[in-house]
């Protein structure tokens, strides 16, 4: 009988303990792995929310409160763009199109993106996927409405259904439209981007919507940002610089790669922290597997001072209790990292629906890999204690009945 085998026995032998122990450590591992999980699934939500774009350009401020606020609609950019400048962009001979968007109402507290038809054409995400459409018809007229998917399925309506704009980005209807009411044109098939909680509207609706006196006149063509996408994507920083010395019109174009880089530096402290909280909760699994041991090695003296009658060395003695650990550190390893592989398979659709967050099942990556060998490793090291505590024990003292 091989040492692995006996070791395995041994662990068998005490059922209970040996699988709290293992559930343990499959929690901790299961909170690691999880973190991670979420983490770069809310990465590929953020990164991959806008693809071809290689531009977007608005008035002078910040260029990352100018890509959050109109891709992520995290905030709202500031100041507005004229159509004249709109007009100088697009006939720039390095753009190949461009898709304005105007921000600043909601219904029932979803953001509403003014736009022209060209932004369900030329929008991509995740790499090269397009924008379609599951029922009705893309923006055509002033009183036409798109709906995202969410959006579609929060305010319960479909096709040919009308609503009201509101003007702000807070849902209340003191500042409703009601003059103005739009008809569902088209609902836009799931993205898991922000696009799913927003209703699109044209600029000629928008600006026709504020011609009520319930709040400041839109000039018709107005918007809040311009994306622009270029014939060659190497001329990006050539024109960036282009249209930031503009001296018709402040403004500021900001590349999304770029800014979202920026975006992640900014949240590095926060995703340490989250990875700290899972490393130390599979700490205290690891302690709570130490504990476990000490606890058994008092009332295993007697079967392992039987090993030693019959002839174990201290050293295997040592072995033995080491290669126990190694096995409900694997163990509880690999029951965590397919708890949450299996939730991430059940419930991955329901999430990236309700949050946008994609929860990717794939094989374990080298960090991965890396990260659960280190956690056996540890494990095993937890053991040493225990296996010292064995060495030192005498054949007399295991035999010998305490009172």
């Amino acid at each position: 009988m091989t040492l692995v085998t006996l070791a395995l026995r041994s662990l068998g032998s005490r059922r209970v303990p040996t699988a709290l122990t293992i559930c343990s450590v499959a929690l901790g591992v299961a909170m690691l792995a999880g973190v991670d999980l979420v983490r770069r699934g809310a990465r590929a939500a953020f990164d991959g929310a806008l693809s071809g774009t290689d531009l977007v350009v608005g008035a002078r401020g910040a260029p990352q409160a100018l890509v959050l606020g109109t891709v992520y609609g995290i905030g709202q950019p500031q100041g507005t763009l004229s159509p004249a400048a709109q007009a100088r962009i697009a006939a720039h001979p390095a753009v190949a199109w461009t898709a304005p968007v105007a921000l600043g109402d909601n219904v029932r507290g979803l953001r509403v993106l003014g736009t022209t038809p060209a932004l369900l054409r030329h929008w991509r995400y995740r790499g090269d996927r397009t924008l379609r459409l599951t029922a009705g018809d893309t923006l055509a007229g002033p009183r036409d409405a798109v709906l995202g998917a969410t959006a579609a399925a929060t305010l319960g309506r479909g096709v040919g259904d009308t609503l009201t704009l509101a003007h702000g980005l807070l849902d209340s209807d003191l500042a409703a439209h009601e003059g103005h009411p739009l008809r569902v044109a088209g609902v836009l098939a799931p993205t898991g981007t922000p696009l799913d909680r927003t209703v699109l509207v044209t600029l000629d609706g928008l600006a026709q919507a504020h011609e009520d006196g319930l709040s400041a006149p839109v000039a018709p063509g107005t918007a809040s940002a311009l994306l622009v996408g270029l014939r060659a994507r190497r001329d990006a920083l050539r024109l960036k610089a282009e249209l930031e010395r503009d001296i018709a019109e402040p403004l500021t174009a900001a590349l999304p790669g770029l800014v979202l880089a920026q975006f992640w530096r900014d949240l590095g402290v926060f995703e340490r922290t989250l990875e700290l909280l899972g490393a130390a909760a599979v700490l205290l699994a690891l302690l709570g597997m130490l504990a476990a041991l000490l606890t058994a090695l008092d009332g295993r003296r007697r079967e392992l001072a039987v090993f030693r009658a019959l002839g174990a060395r201290p050293a295997t003695i040592v072995t033995l209790l080491l290669l126990e650990a190694c096995c409900v550190s694997v163990l509880g390893s690999a029951a965590g990292l397919g708890v949450v592989y299996l939730g991430a398979a059940a419930a991955g659709g329901a999430v990236e629906r309700a949050f946008g967050v994609p929860l990717a099942v794939a094989a374990p990556d080298l960090r991965t890999l890396a990260t659960l060998a280190a956690i056996v490793a540890a494990g095993t090291l937890a053991g040493l204690w225990p296996a010292w505590r064995a060495y030192r024990t005498s054949l007399a003292d295991g035999l010998v009945t305490r009172t």
